[in-house]
């Protein structure tokens, strides 16, 4: 497959290996017909991350979405997610950590204030399901390195799994995980059900944002799923098995927002430039079918839940990660921005529509932080002496 690239393969394949992993979170609707989707986007909180740069990424990451380091284990196998199960209430113990998004941190993973545990360190997105939890985490040795694995975890112990997989992504609600197995088939899981959405997709392609659910089956409430295929562009998914391209000069989709009653859409996306080798970025408003600005300064990341704010970073960020993260109004106006002393910025969500959450390195200790947009006083939520420029103390979803 033929891969853009500038003159001399660096400036856009820089920019690239370091976005495409930054997946988009919630599309509410079909990129080309808000309409087409009938669930009612929730909008209580936003999960938006702009994921870990670790220095272990590597040019050829470009292309594809990047693995993180994680532990290997042999126990997990492929096959049926078991029926949901119906068990005693558990008095689970409160996390003490006061968030208002889920969290991963270490071998817990907190929802609500209540701590679940996790069977290992090494996952990098979770979702509580009911009863159950379903998590990614990646290989780490042996013959499978590097492999993606969702897991089905209840009580702490994993029940089922699927190996090869790619990154696992979850709605805005929580409440649906979507990722494509090792035969290319499209699979989405929710509380008590699963069910494949096809196959028949370029097989570099992978999905980014899956929208409307829970319950994915085309008499049900259905659901759309966001793919970006390296190279090619992007394109949608839905239940009905209809496929659909976006945006024309579009290459990655980073995140998505929709008004409730569906009459305005915006999408963040990674884009090329006119200039042979440059990468940028920019809003694309579905109903105007334009962009509602560009941008070559910055990557625009995550839209913010009320859809007047959108958080940006470096586009070309050297070493583990961005060293800064800004907020822009929808003309690409900077109007708050937060850079640490030192280290660099891990995943950045928005918390509501007046608050992200960040995670933060500063060379010896992960933070936890809260930062308003209007660029009130920074509040440490937490702090750890745990993981290192790679593996992260805290990873909110």
């Amino acid at each position: 497959m033929n891969r853009p690239t500038g003159p001399d393969g660096s400036e856009w394949e820089h920019a690239m290996s370091d976005t495409f992993d930054r997946r988009v979170r919630d599309l509410r609707e079909s990129p080309l017909s808000f309409d087409a989707v009938t669930t009612t986007a929730r909008r209580i909180r936003r999960r938006r991350q702009a994921a870990v740069a670790g220095g272990v990424i590597a040019v050829a990451a470009a292309i594809t979405p990047v693995a993180l380091i994680a532990v290997d284990r042999d126990d997990a196998r492929s096959g049926e997610l078991p029926p949901a199960t119906t068990t005693p209430e558990v008095d689970r113990p409160d996390s003490g950590i006061d968030v208002g998004v889920p969290l991963i941190e270490g071998d817990t993973l907190t929802v609500d204030g209540t701590a679940y545990d996790l069977p290992s360190v090494s996952y990098r997105a979770a979702a509580l399901l009911g009863d159950r939890i379903l998590a990614y985490r990646t290989v780490r040795e042996g013959p499978n390195q590097g492999d993606g694995v969702v897991e089905v975890i209840e009580d702490g112990i994993v029940t089922d799994a699927w190996q090869k997989t790619t990154p696992m992504i979850v709605s805005d609600s929580g409440q649906t995980v979507a990722f494509r197995m090792a035969d290319g088939e499209l699979m989405t899981v929710w509380d008590d059900d699963q069910v494949g959405m096809g196959s028949d997709f370029p097989p570099d392609a992978f999905p980014v944002a899956i929208t409307g659910g829970p319950n994915c089956y085309e008499v049900a409430d259905g659901c759309t799923v966001v793919f970006t295929d390296p190279g090619a562009g992007v394109f949608t998914a839905d239940s009905h098995g209809i496929t659909d391209t976006f945006a024309g000069d579009a290459l990655a989709a980073r995140d998505a927002w929709s008004s409730d009653d569906g009459a305005r859409g915006l999408v963040t996306v990674l884009r090329q430039s006119g200039t042979a080798g440059a990468a940028c970025s920019g809003i694309w408003d579905v109903r105007a079918n334009e962009y509602a600005f560009t941008t070559c300064d910055y990557v625009v990341e995550s839209i913010a839940p009320d859809g007047r704010h959108v958080i940006a970073t470096d586009l070309y960020a050297d070493g583990p990660g961005p060293t800064w993260f800004a907020v822009l109004d929808l003309k690409g106006n900077e109007v708050a921005r937060y850079a640490p002393e030192s280290g660099f910025v891990g995943r950045t969500v928005w918390e509501d529509p007046a608050n992200i959450v960040a995670s933060v390195f500063d060379g010896a200790r992960w933070h936890l932080i809260r930062q308003p947009i209007d660029s009130g006083s920074l509040e440490e939520i937490t702090s750890s002496d745990d993981g290192d420029e790679i593996d992260a103390a805290y990873y909110p979803q």
